[in-house]
């Protein structure tokens, strides 16, 4: 396997674990005492945008 290959596939499950992460907590934090938990929703789902966007890097 090619590290090329093998460097998409792990930004691609870097993404989309940083994705899942993301919407779990802003999905689990509906209170004002939680504002961290939608905090931390916010830095992951801007981790995963940059890891798509090194995939998209990588891609060509």
């Amino acid at each position: 396997m090619r590290p090329r290959t093998l460097g998409k596939i792990v930004l691609g499950v870097l993404t989309v674990m940083c994705l899942l992460t993301a919407f779990y907590y802003a999905l689990d934090s509906p209170d004002v005492a939680d504002l961290y938990r939608s905090m931390r929703g916010i830095t992951y789902s801007v981790m995963a945008l940059v890891f798509a966007t090194l995939y998209r890097y990588v891609e060509d």
